[in-house]
C-alpha cells in the first residue's frame, strides 16, 4: 500500500499566502530594478564615454534598457508560471490527488533551487535573496506538515497490519 496523503485545507490557504508573497516580491524586485537599470541607463552611456544626444548615446540607453526588459520578462514569466503551478498542483492535492514522498522532495529541491541559486551563481546576497530563502523556509514549514501527516498514516496502516496479523495467531 502507498502512503499518500491530501493537503490539509489549511496548508493549502497557507500555501496560497506564501505564494502570494512570492510573486508580490518578485514583482516589486522586477519593478524597482528596472526602475534603477532605466534611470541609470545615461549614466552608463555617459560612463562609457558616448556623447549625449547622438544615435549611438541613444542606441546604448535603448539596449541596456531592451535587454534588462526581455531578462526580467523571462525571469517573470519562470517564476510565476512556476509557483502558480506549485498553487495549482496544491489546489488539487486538497480534494482529488493525493500527494506522497516523492512530491514532497521534488517540490522540496525546486524551491531550494530556486531560492540559493542566484546567490550561489551571483557570489552576492541581496535583499530579495533573503525574501527567497524566507519563502524557502515557508514552504518547508508547509512540507513539513505533508511529511507529518505522510508518517501519521503509515505508522497507522502498520499498526491496523500489526492487528490483524495478531488477530490471525
Amino acid at each position: 500500500m502507498k502512503t499518500k496523503v491530501n493537503f490539509s485545507k489549511w496548508n493549502f490557504y497557507v500555501s496560497i499566502l506564501i505564494v502570494g508573497i512570492f510573486i508580490l516580491f518578485v514583482t516589486i524586485h522586477i519593478a524597482s530594478d528596472l526602475a534603477y537599470n532605466t534611470t541609470n541607463a545615461n549614466e552608463r552611456a555617459l560612463n562609457a564615454g558616448l556623447v549625449t544626444g547622438t544615435q549611438e548615446f541613444i542606441d546604448f540607453v535603448d539596449e541596456v534598457v531592451n535587454s534588462t526588459i526581455k531578462n526580467w520578462i523571462i525571469q517573470y514569466l519562470a517564476a510565476t508560471s512556476f509557483a502558480i503551478t506549485y498553487l495549482i498542483y496544491v489546489m488539487f492535492a486538497t480534494s482529488k490527488i493525493q500527494v506522497g514522498y516523492l512530491f514532497v522532495g521534488v517540490w522540496l529541491i525546486v524551491w531550494f533551487a530556486f531560492a540559493f541559486a542566484p546567490i550561489i551563481l551571483n557570489k552576492k546576497f541581496t535583499w530579495y535573496d533573503g525574501i527567497d530563502v524566507a519563502v524557502f523556509i515557508a514552504i518547508l514549514g508547509s512540507l513539513f506538515f505533508v511529511v507529518k501527516d505522510l508518517y501519521t498514516l503509515k505508522t497507522h496502516t502498520n499498526y491496523l497490519k500489526m492487528k490483524n496479523q495478531i488477530k490471525k495467531i
